[in-house]
């Protein structure tokens, strides 16, 4: 009886061990994965760029991309660098967008100041 009770608690022990898992703060990511904390204002300046409104569907992915590279940086995992690279370029694809739908759409938005 004595050894069912002492393989139970050590069953116990050793699942509740493995169950726990270190989550990063993001000070902790950021220095553990710099492209995040670059990727993390590449999406700001964006943002401050109206890139929403001239690439949505590259600033989307770029989103996603960033959303789940946090979540992989969160959890340790090293593909986090890889995604916060694919951000990176992402973002970078919406800013090329942008700069031909800027240019495309250059006399609609002067038609309307006038």
């Amino acid at each position: 009886m004595k050894l069912k009770y002492m393989t139970i608690a050590l069953l116990i022990a050793t699942l509740s061990g493995c169950a726990t898992q270190k989550v990063l703060t993001e000070q902790e990511m950021f220095e553990s994965n710099p492209a995040l904390a670059q990727a993390k204002k590449s999406i700001e300046l964006a943002a401050q760029g109206n890139l929403a409104l001239y690439a949505p569907v590259q600033l989307k992915s770029a989103e996603n991309s960033y959303k789940e590279a946090l979540r992989q940086a969160q959890n340790n995992d090293p593909k986090a660098d890889n995604s916060a690279h694919q951000v990176i370029a992402n973002v970078e694809a919406a800013e090329k967008q942008a700069v031909k739908a800027k240019y495309i759409f250059e006399e609609v938005f002067n038609a309307r100041e006038q």
